[in-house]
């Protein structure tokens, strides 16, 4: 083979390797891609087996009844859903503007929908309130004192996400709140409301500056203490008089409603277990494809190198028989 014959195979030989070398990168990348995306699917799969829905509690059946809908909650007479302000929360425009204990409304058109329902109760966003038995109403100092401490415990306690320091402001602003209405005794003037409503007000802004998810629980008993004490006009210190409250609601719980079941959602982890294994799946053969793939240019890249250097020797060669040629 002569010199410019070698020359042009070297550079075609050079070429190639350098083709087989980005194909190579190209596919590693393209595997590491698909492991990503096995990871993520992955996650979402480990997600779904932890994931809950509320479903009805059917009594006497062992099996898991319907997803919880509003009128569930409706059908058990003595509960109804509240926002963190305590306004009540129904599907479509009422009759009238209030309930008959003033309660606002607050129309959501998409609460007939039992995972719009459901995403609500769990992120804080709406909660349930339970109707006392008839003879258990408590007295305007009952409720108020009810109120209090409710406030008290879920600032000591109850909120995450935030930190140390503004759980010390808060806490500084209920401490004063707390001090000037358990000095409260007899009949409450209108000097109190005013002190009482501004210190209310500074919770509310500092409560305001945190995140939303941390404070809808603090915003909903702090609607509760407000409405309560617009009402109220007498209270004892001793949290007993002969003020009652006709109708009663407190706040409750899902893991205290008898009727709503907190279960694992078995629909949507069947549904991201078969996500995942179709994934799995294709990610398994595409990758099997790139690894064939992989070692066909590994073994073409070694032939290449071998006739690469085998050239490059040839071509070696020629120039040291030129260089002896011009110098005899």
């Amino acid at each position: 083979m002569g010199m410019s014959a070698s020359q042009s195979r070297l550079l075609m030989l050079t070429s190639r390797r350098q083709d087989l070398e980005f194909r190579a990168q190209n596919i590693t990348q393209r595997r590491t891609t698909l492991m990503e995306s096995l990871d993520d699917a992955s996650a979402v799969y480990a997600a779904a087996l932890n994931k809950k829905q509320f479903l009805l509690n059917i009594p006497g059946n062992s099996q898991n009844g319907p997803k919880l809908t509003y009128e569930h909650i409706l059908e058990e007479g003595n509960f109804r859903l509240v926002d963190a302000f305590g306004k009540v929360v129904v599907p479509g425009a009422q009759e009238t503007s209030e309930t008959d204990d003033g309660r606002k409304y607050l129309v959501d058109m998409g609460i007939n929908d039992p995972a719009v329902l459901d995403a609500a109760l769990r992120e804080g966003i709406y909660f349930l309130e339970k109707m006392k038995p008839e003879g258990k109403s408590q007295t305007q100092s009952e409720k108020l004192y009810e109120s209090m401490d409710m406030l008290g415990m879920h600032i000591s306690s109850s909120i995450t996400n935030i930190s140390d320091s503004e759980r010390a402001s808060l806490k500084s602003l209920y401490d004063g709140l707390s001090d000037y209405f358990k000095n409260i005794s007899g009949s409450v003037s209108d000097d109190s409301r005013a002190v009482i409503d501004e210190k209310v007000q500074e919770l509310k802004a500092l409560v305001n500056t945190l995140p939303q998810d941390a404070t809808n629980m603090l915003n909903h008993h702090l609607s509760n203490f407000e409405a309560t004490m617009q009402n109220v006009s007498y209270v004892e210190q001793n949290a007993a008089s002969s003020w009652y409250i006709d109708e009663d609601w407190v706040a409750i719980s899902t893991d205290q409603a008898l009727f709503i079941n907190n279960t694992r959602d078995e629909e949507g982890h069947a549904m991201a277990f078969a996500r995942f294994q179709l994934l799995q799946d294709q990610v398994q053969r595409q990758d099997k494809a790139l690894d064939t793939e992989l070692k066909a240019i590994e073994t073409e890249r070694k032939a290449v190198d071998t006739e690469h250097e085998a050239v490059q020797k040839i071509l070696m060669n020629n120039v040291e028989k030129s260089y002896k040629t011009f110098n005899a």
